[in-house]
């Protein structure tokens, strides 16, 4: 059985008013729960069954839950992506020669 508690909140979709929808963990194709399970559905190669189709998955998150740890992870996503938009920034300064010399690059909280 697969708790949905442990799937990352962009493998699930639980919306409120709407049917919950899970990407298969073996393929990453969005499927609807049908009694609890998923989908069955094919392999990539279009003929055999996927090793994903018929997992049961236990719903134990509140859709609150679910919008709380998307946005939680949202915002780790977009401090990553600052950081990176800043320390590529220093770098292309410091390779053009625009940066100061003999001006130290300080790392961590100020």
């Amino acid at each position: 059985m697969l708790l949905a508690s442990t799937l990352t909140p962009s493998m699930l979709s639980l919306y409120p008013q709407q049917r919950p929808i899970v990407a298969c963990p073996d393929c990453s194709r969005w499927r609807t729960l049908h009694r609890g399970m998923l989908a069955p559905h094919r392999a990539d190669d279009g003929v055999s069954r996927c090793p994903g189709s018929g997992w049961r998955v236990r719903i134990d998150l509140t859709p609150g839950e679910w919008l709380a740890r998307m946005e939680a992870g949202r915002r780790s996503v977009r401090r990553t992506a600052s950081l990176q938009r800043a320390t590529a920034q220093v770098f292309r300064q410091v390779r053009s020669g625009q940066w100061p010399q003999g001006q130290r690059v300080i790392v961590g909280p100020s």
